[in-house]
C-alpha cells in the first residue's frame, strides 16, 4: 500500500520500502524538496536546483566533465570550489534523490537505465578496477571500501548500492570497466563507465 506523507512522517528505512518513492504528496512534503523549491524561486538558471548541502545540475556531462564542472564553481562569500557529491549517511542520500526527483521527475523517465533517471556522485574506485570481476565477488556484501575514495581522497563510510552492485562490468564500446557511480530515483547506487554523460552533483 502507498504511504501518503500528509498522514504519517517517514522515516529514512519507511522511504526505502516506500514504493520507489513515487508518491508525489510524500516527495513534495520531504524537507529537502521543500528547500529545494524555495531556493529555485531564487534562481533563474532552470537548469540547477539545490539544497544548502548540494547543487544538482540538469546537463549531462560525463564522470570527468562534471568533475571539473564542479571544481570551477566558486561558493559565494568563501569563494572555495566545490567537487562531486560525497554521501556519508542516509539523510544525504537522500537529499540526492530529492533533487534528482524534483529537477528530472518524480517518475522514472522511459527505461530503468534512461540518463535522467541518474546523477553522478563523486565515488571512484581506483584499486582493481581494470579486470572483470566474477559474481561470487560482486555485490553489496563484497564492497571493499578501500578500493573507493571520494574527490576529497577519503574512503566511503556509507553505501546504498542496487541489488549485485557494484558488479565492474566492461564495454568494448567505451574500452573501459564500471569504475564510478550514479544514483537513481529510488536512491540506489551503481557503478558505471566514466564516459556515460549524466546530471551531476556538487557540495
Amino acid at each position: 500500500a502507498m504511504i501518503s506523507a500528509k498522514k504519517k512522517k517517514l522515516s529514512p528505512k519507511e522511504w526505502e520500502h516506500f514504493e520507489g518513492a513515487t508518491d508525489e504528496a510524500a516527495i513534495n512534503g520531504h524537507p529537502a524538496a521543500i528547500k529545494a523549491k524555495k531556493l529555485a524561486r531564487l534562481m533563474k538558471n532552470q537548469g540547477v536546483v539545490s539544497t544548502c548541502r548540494y547543487i544538482l545540475f540538469k546537463e549531462r556531462k560525463n564522470f570527468w566533465d562534471a568533475r571539473d564542472a564542479c571544481e570551477n564553481i566558486k561558493w559565494p562569500f568563501t569563494h572555495k570550489g566545490a567537487w562531486l557529491a560525497d554521501i556519508h549517511n542516509m539523510e544525504e542520500n537522500m537529499d540526492i534523490r530529492i533533487l534528482l526527483q524534483v529537477g528530472l521527475g518524480i517518475q522514472q523517465t522511459e527505461s530503468r537505465y534512461m540518463r535522467d533517471n541518474w546523477v553522478w556522485i563523486g565515488l571512484e574506485k581506483t584499486k582493481n578496477n581494470d579486470y572483470l570481476i566474477p559474481k561470487s565477488q560482486q555485490g553489496p556484501e563484497n564492497f571493499k571500501p578501500e578500493e573507493w575514495i571520494w574527490q576529497d581522497g577519503t574512503h566511503p563510510n556509507f553505501t546504498h548500492w542496487a541489488r549485485n552492485m557494484p558488479d565492474q562490468s566492461y564495454q568494448r564500446g567505451f574500452k573501459d570497466y564500471q569504475r564510478f557511480v550514479q544514483i537513481n530515483k529510488k536512491g540506489r547506487w551503481d557503478d558505471t563507465f566514466g564516459l556515460m554523460e549524466a546530471p551531476y552533483a556538487c557540495n
